[in-house]
Order: structure tokens, then C-alpha cells, then sequence
């Protein structure tokens, strides 16, 4: 069995890297995890004093894979079990939960239900255990009536109110539940967009947290009869609330009769009210380290716990007891980090982040973590931008993917995670996160050429503008075809984008009469498509029209596309097998990868297009018909080289401009207060006559906020994922003071120079189209926007993409509104392009 987890590295700081199975104590079980989820106390560990060396990691749902010979609960192998450890535990390093196999104290374990899910089963585990003890260990509820062994031999109290801070939590919810069963009346607090899930759960009273004077408004309601208090997010300010909403002080009460139960330690500010702090993990019985703070064993709590878990499995099992709600994300046990981050920055509410254990890698194993400490281990820099690489070099849907781990920034440090597959093994380039380095390897007049990995790219293409490594070849090459693709002539082509935004307009009318939900995104490639045919050969290919992406006898262009972005992907990385591939398996048993794709199936359509164009004519303005002019005087750009040169144009015109498109649209259905301001911009032009229906390019140019709105969209959403990678010159370069060696392999990706907080301020992860208005010098942002590349090889295609881009948008704003579905679930898949998907939408239209 391959073991790996989640590692402890630094305050803040954790790596995904092999570990050794974890050893068997005969009172724990060995469980191979499927899911695991987070909790506030992931993070805080995490960034708390502490030893280096420790899973990170609580909440799981997994697999039994070996019991403990001393276990006395009825667990064997098979059994699906959920429940909790203890990541961070320098007591006890491997007592973590974030991890492929991990080892569990078998006593805080329960059995799954049948009818639950992994993903749901993981949200419990610190939930059931924390909830179980506050209510009934400490504040001394009586055990659910069905229960009949009550082990505290507690007497019920059902006319009674018990006050839960912080119900939309998950031990508040679960503690909702409990309490009920418990027979008592339930007020809780919680934000109003949580109020049907904390009603759901059982809460008899619901109080918004932010009111003034919330503790007295509860105090009021209760008739001041509350005694029992359980505060599930302990700051100083939930203790005040609380503690105005306890029972008044008389002088026959003791202060044991008034009990604050909280989880962090804090005190009621009121001498007759009797403070109670506890941590989940002393249930285990054993001793352990929290925050670099020793605590003792405590064995009753130990006692506790095996009286406790085996009534809870019971209440679940009998579906009395819902888990709260789960939002399952991406990218393995590496997503945790993200997840973290997100946490960091309270973006999480009335749901458990929950993510799959493992590494989304197909077909192979990890078998070595080794780390390129040399120069890199001595750049320390600012902040971390592990989590942007983290979550796009997860999600390639090839067959097998490239995986980083991300250690520092400035230099974006990165440790290889050797790949094995069978005889090949690869290792990534190192990633800059820092703007003077990044300025100094894409410079205009710059000496850093593109990697090996390109070769994968250009294939067997004699000509090929994005594969080709040679500068003086690629110089030449883009001489050529330069002038077909300048702004002068993409100008010239306006007429015939048009031509196709008034299909489009009608089709969305109908869609709008309808009022039936699409998919925006699919329809804006179908359209992006479109215009890729129009501008190329005068020939759009009526995907619009057909509402499909078939052609004649060809079709599913989208995923061939994405499949073979998907295969380059990490082929880029093993250029190694790619050419052992073509020159030895290709020949003999035929192709076997997708990256091919763009050589054979595209460049074959591209080819038939380029030899009817010529045979058919045309408008000489499209850019076939300028590069048949070309062809006149330079007789080095043949038909062979035309076709070539519209592979490209075909193959990646569609999907980055559309990912663009998708980008703005999403973001602006998110920040309505950007969309009204876009609108108003438009529609003051309008009324100054100075708008027609279908914008023009001079129009949209004259719109300033457009203008931020598309950049800012594409600087949080870059089509392009991978990292570009490009040769250190023999001499060497230096990055954050030190020397990096000729021939080593750096680059950046516009997801981590796009949130360089030098550059864009601290926040970077923000859609904020002003502050490309607000800077003294917009020239100096646009020198570190990367979304088309940068340097001697920026795309040339970036004109018709931006006038396509601008037009659509301004035209649509002006014309219908976008509401994303209850049920659209966005997704980010990686491909080396970042596709994104799911927006599905209610189209109206304004003048409804």
C-alpha cells in the first residue's frame, strides 16, 4: 500500500508528500479514507506554534482496512466508518486524518449508515464527538428519551430552553438536533441566509447574530429561563451575547446552576455563571499536545466517549440525526490547502468543506518526494501562492496528470513529485511568482526561449508559432502572417463578426420567450466558433444556428479539443515519452494520444478549408485571403504553411475567447453592483447617441469601464492555466538576489503573476474592474497582465479575440439580463487551457 498526506512544513504551512503507513496501536483501526472535511481547528493548528512533521487533519469517512487486536467495538475490515483524529498533534504526529491510510482511536468511531454517503459521512465525526460531550457531559442534558441507559443519570428537564450560539455551525447543527431529541426547546443564532437550515435542524428560536442587543432580545423570548448555554464559536463578543441572555442572578442560585460550555477557552463575563472549556481530542483518553500547549489524559473523558459513540451510531442509524450540509471540492487531499485558505478568510458558512482522499491521478503512483533545496530553499518571500497552482494543475482531465507542490513564492518554490511510469519519470519547472523576474524572462527583446515542453506543441508542424522553440525561426515565421492578424486588419473584419452577433441576438430572444435555462457558456463557444470560421474563411460553420458543434460529417470539435489540451497537459512535462511515442508506438499500433488531435484531425479539416477557400475565393479581407497575398511574394508561405497557420486559428481561437467570455459574464452575475455600473456607462453613451444596437469597436473603446471589466475578468481568469515555461540563458539569471543556473527550466502562469500583490494590491483575489482606473499608470498593470501571453510571444490572435470579446459583451449587457440557475454548479477543469463550466442560466430580456 502507497501511503501520502497532508504534512506539516511550517506555521502555515503543509505539503502533500509519501508517509509510511501509520503503525497499529492494538486500541485503534487502520482505515483507508475516501473523504475528509474540514474544521476551524485544521487551519488554527496549522498556524499555530507547533513541530514540523504532523498530519494535519480531523473529520474523514473511510474504509476499515485493519482492526487492532485490543478494539472491543464490532469493527472488521470492509466496514464503512466515519469519525475523527487529531491533526497537529505533536504528541502524537501521525494521529492525523488528511491522509490516504490513517490510524483511529476505534473508540470515537461509528458506523456509516447505508443510505449516507462518504462525502456526507465525513462532516460528522468532531461534530458528534463535540456536540455529545458539551451537551451531555457538561451542561448534563438527559440523553435522548429512546435511549434507555442514561450514564450520567440525568433526569429530564424538557420545559426548559437551552441557548445554542452559532447554529449554523457544524457542531451547532448537530447540537440543534441533540438537544431536541433531549426533549428541550432550542434558541439559536445564526445569519439569515442559514435560517431555513438551522429550522430544518430543529431550532425552536432563531436570532440574527449582528442584531444589537441579540442577548437581550433572547432573554426576552426565553422569559429569561435559560441556564444552558453551548457556544460553538467563542470569541469575547459571542460571551457577551450570551451571557445577557442567561437566567437573571438571584441570590438562592449558585454559580454551578448557571453553565457556559465553549470551545476555546473564553469566559463569561458574569461572576454567577460557571465557564466550561474543553477540546474534543481529550476524548481519546491520551495525553496530547494543542497550540505547543501539553494537556493531560483524561481517561473519564475517555469513559465518556465509549458510552457516548456507540448512542449516537444508533440515532443515526435510525436516520434521526442529519449531517450538515457538504460542499465537495476539488483537487484531492491537496484541495485542503485551498479549502484552508478559504476558511482563513471566513468565506465559509452553513457548510462543511469536504474533499476526496486522494490525488486525481489516473494511472499512476507517486513513489518519491524529493526536493530541489538548493538555491530554491533559500528564497523566502511573501506570501504563499500555493493554492492558485494547487487548484489548476489538479484538475487535467488527461489520462494521467503532472502534480505540484508548492513551497514558497516570490520564486513560487517547487518540489517535484517524481512520477514513475514504469521507466519515466519527469519534473516541473520552477514557478515565478515574482513581477522583476517575470518581466525579465517574457521581455519583448528577450533571450529566454521556450522549453522542451513546446515540442509537444508543435508536433511534427515545420510551421507553428506556438510550438516553435528556434527565435529566429519563429521570427521569421510570424513576419509572415503578422500583418493578417494586426489590429488594422482585424479591424476589417468587424462587418463579419457582425454578421454573427444578429443570429445570436435572436436565438437568445427565443431562449428569453421561453424562459427556459441554458448553459451561456456552450452557446458563447458555439458562437466564438463561429467567428473563428468567418474571420479565417469567410465561412461561418452555423454552430449557432444548429445549436451543435458538428460540421458536415465532423463533429464533437469541443472535445477533441479539450481532450487534447487535456493530453498536452502533462505530455508537456514527459516530452520524453511523447517522442518515444511517435517514433516507435505510432508507427507500429497507431496514435494513443489525444495531443495528436491538433496534427491530424484539425489539421486535416484546416487543410480541406484552406484548399476550398483558395479554390472558391473569397473575401480577400479574411485572414486566408490575406495570407494568399502574402503567398504572392513570399513563396516560403505555402499552402502547407497556410494550413498549419489555420490549424492554430481553429484548434485554440474558440476556447480561449469563450473561457473569456465565460469569465466576464460570471463575474458580472456575481457583482451586480459592476454589472449596474457597466450598464450605466452604456446606457449614458446610448443616450448620447453615441451606442448603436450591435456595439461597434470604436464604441466599446470609448467605454472605459468595459474595458476594466473584461481585463479584470481575464486577470482572476486567465483562459490559459499551464505554466510557460522558458530556458535560463547560459549565463544565468538572478531571481529574489540569487543565481539560478543557464538551462534551468522557470516560468510563470497568469494565475500566479495575475495575483502578484506587489502588482495588484492585497486584493488580488477580488473582481474589482477600478482599480485599472484608479492606477496613476494603467500601462504599468497592462505590462503584468499575462492572459495572452507575454514578450516575443504574445498571441497573435489577441486582437480579433478582444474585438469579438468587447463587442458581445457590450451588445448583450445592453440587451438582456444573466441569472445563474438554483441548480448551476460552476466547475474549473484544467487542461492546460482552464475551462469553465456549469453556467447554466435564466436569459431575460431588458425590455420584459
Amino acid at each position: 500500500m502507497q501511503n501520502y498526506g497532508l504534512i506539516r512544513v511550517g506555521i502555515g504551512k503543509a505539503i502533500l508528500k509519501p508517509i509510511p503507513i501509520p503503525q497499529l496501536q492494538e486500541d485503534y483501526i487502520l482505515v483507508r479514507t475516501v473523504t475528509v472535511a474540514l474544521n476551524p481547528t485544521d487551519w488554527t493548528t496549522l498556524d499555530a506554534p507547533g513541530d514540523d512533521g504532523t498530519l494535519v487533519g480531523c473529520d474523514y469517512a473511510g474504509v476499515v482496512e485493519e482492526v487492532g487486536r485490543a478494539v472491543t467495538r464490532d469493527f472488521k475490515k470492509g466496514d464503512r466508518i466515519a469519525g475523527f483524529g487529531h491533526g497537529g498533534n505533536d504528541a502524537n504526529p501521525e494521529n492525523g486524518a488528511f491522509a490516504r491510510y490513517i490510524a483511529v482511536k476505534a473508540d470515537l468511531q461509528i458506523h456509516i449508515p447505508d443510505d449516507v454517503s462518504f462525502e456526507a459521512a465525513c462532516t460528522v465525526g468532531v461534530g458528534f464527538g463535540t456536540a455529545g460531550y458539551a451537551l451531555y457531559h457538561e451542561l448534563r442534558l438527559p440523553f435522548p428519551d429512546n435511549v434507555r441507559e442514561n450514564p450520567n443519570g440525568n433526569k429530564g428537564e424538557s420545559s426548559n430552553s437551552i441557548l445554542i450560539y452559532g447554529g449554523s455551525t457544524a457542531t451547532g447543527s448537530i447540537a440543534i438536533q441533540l438537544a431536541k431529541l433531549s426533549g428541550w426547546n432550542v434558541i439559536t443564532t445564526c445569519s439569515p441566509k442559514n435560517l431555513d437550515l438551522v429550522r430544518d435542524r430543529g431550532a425552536d428560536e432563531v436570532f440574527d447574530y449582528r442584531l444589537p442587543n441579540v442577548g437581550q432580545q433572547i432573554f426576552k423570548v426565553s422569559n429569561g429561563s435559560i441556564t444552558k448555554v453551548l457556544d460553538t464559536v467563542s470569541t469575547t463578543s459571542t460571551a457577551e451575547i450570551c451571557a445577557a441572555a442567561f437566567a437573571p442572578q438571584t441570590g438562592t442560585r449558585h454559580k454551578g446552576d448557571l453553565l457556559y460550555s465553549n470551545l476555546l477557552g473564553v469566559e463569561c463575563p458574569r461572576d454567577d455563571v460557571k465557564s466550561m472549556f474543553f477540546l474534543g481530542y481529550s476524548l481519546s483518553g491520551e495525553s496530547y499536545i494543542f497550540e505547543a500547549e501539553k494537556y493531560p489524559a483524561q481517561p473519564e473523558d475517555l469513559e465518556f466517549a465509549k458510552k457516548w459513540f456507540p448512542i449516537v451510531e444508533k440515532l443515526w442509524a435510525e436516520g434521526k440525526l442529519k449531517t450538515h450540509p457538504e460542499r465537495v471540492g476539488e483537487g484531492g487531499l491537496l484541495g485542503c490547502l485551498e479549502g484552508m485558505e478559504e476558511m482563513r478568510q471566513g468565506r465559509v458558512s452553513g457548510v462543511k468543506l469536504v474533499f476526496h482522499a486522494g490525488l486525481s491521478i489516473n494511472l499512476i503512483e507517486i513513489s518519491h518526494v524529493f526536493y530541489c533545496w538548493s538555491v530554491v530553499s533559500r528564497v523566502a518571500s511573501g506570501r504563499t501562492l500555493l493554492i492558485e497552482i494547487m487548484r489548476f494543475t489538479q484538475k487535467s482531465r488527461g489520462n494521467v496528470q503532472f502534480v505540484w507542490i508548492v513551497i514558497w513564492c516570490g520564486l513560487t518554490k517547487v518540489a517535484g513529485i517524481e512520477i514513475c511510469l514504469t521507466f519515466i519519470s519527469v519534473m516541473g519547472p520552477w514557478s515565478i511568482g515574482d513581477p522583476e523576474a517575470f518581466l525579465q524572462i517574457y521581455r519583448v527583446n528577450g533571450a529566454y526561449p521556450k522549453s522542451a515542453c513546446y515540442s509537444v506543441v508543435k508536433g511534427s508542424r515545420p510551421f507553428d508559432l506556438a510550438g516553435e522553440r528556434n527565435e529566429k525561426i519563429h521570427s521569421a515565421q510570424r513576419r509572415l502572417v503578422a500583418r493578417a492578424y494586426s489590429m488594422e486588419s482585424t479591424l476589417r473584419l468587424e462587418a463579419q463578426i457582425e454578421e454573427l452577433i444578429t443570429p445570436f441576438l435572436s436565438k437568445l430572444d427565443a431562449v428569453a420567450f421561453s424562459k427556459q435555462i441554458i448553459d451561456i457558456g456552450y452557446w458563447l463557444q458555439l458562437f466564438a466558433f463561429d467567428v473563428i470560421g468567418a474571420v479565417s474563411f469567410s465561412k461561418p460553420y452555423g454552430f449557432v444556428s444548429s445549436g451543435s458543434d458538428s460540421y458536415g460529417s465532423d463533429s464533437n470539435f469541443f472535445s477533441r479539443i479539450a481532450n487534447s489540451l487535456a493530453s498536452a497537459g502533462w505530455l508537456m512535462h514527459a516530452d520524453g515519452l511523447f517522442k518515444l511515442h511517435q517514433k516507435l508506438v505510432m508507427p507500429l499500433i497507431g496514435n494513443l494520444l489525444a495531443v495528436n488531435e491538433r496534427n491530424g484531425f484539425f489539421f486535416h479539416f484546416a487543410q480541406r478549408e484552406v484548399q476550398t477557400r483558395k479554390e472558391q475565393g473569397g473575401n480577400d479581407k479574411d485572414i486566408a485571403g490575406q495570407l494568399f497575398q502574402v503567398q504572392k511574394n513570399k513563396e516560403e508561405l505555402n499552402d502547407l504553411s497556410i494550413a498549419y497557420m489555420m490549424t492554430s486559428n481553429v484548434f485554440a481561437g474558440s476556447d480561449t475567447t469563450s473561457i473569456a467570455l465565460r469569465a466576464i459574464f460570471l463575474n458580472l452575475m456575481r457583482h451586480p453592483q459592476a454589472l449596474a455600473k457597466l450598464r450605466a456607462e452604456l446606457q449614458g453613451q446610448q443616450t448620447a447617441g453615441k451606442l448603436s444596437t450591435i456595439v461597434t469597436a470604436a464604441e466599446a473603446d470609448a467605454c472605459p469601464y468595459l474595458q476594466a471589466v473584461i481585463y479584470e475578468a481575464m486577470r482572476l481568469f486567465s483562459p490559459v492555466g499551464f505554466i510557460m515555461d522558458r530556458d535560463v540563458p547560459a549565463e544565468g539569471m538572478t531571481i529574489c538576489g540569487h543565481h539560478v543556473p543557464g538551462g534551468t527550466v522557470v516560468g510563470a502562469s497568469p494565475w500566479i503573476i495575475h495575483r502578484a500583490t506587489k502588482v495588484w494590491g492585497e486584493d488580488v483575489e477580488s473582481f474589482r474592474p477600478e482599480r485599472w482606473l484608479d492606477c496613476e499608470d494603467p500601462g504599468y498593470l497592462r505590462r503584468f497582465f499575462f492572459a495572452f501571453g507575454g514578450g516575443t510571444r504574445t498571441c497573435i490572435g489577441r486582437h480579433i479575440s478582444w474585438l469579438e470579446i468587447e463587442k458581445l459583451v457590450s451588445t448583450l449587457v445592453m440587451r438582456y439580463d444573466f441569472n445563474l440557475a438554483k441548480d448551476a454548479t460552476i466547475t474549473e477543469e484544467c487542461g492546460t487551457l482552464v475551462f469553465l463550466k456549469g453556467l447554466r442560466v435564466q436569459v431575460t430580456h431588458l425590455s420584459d
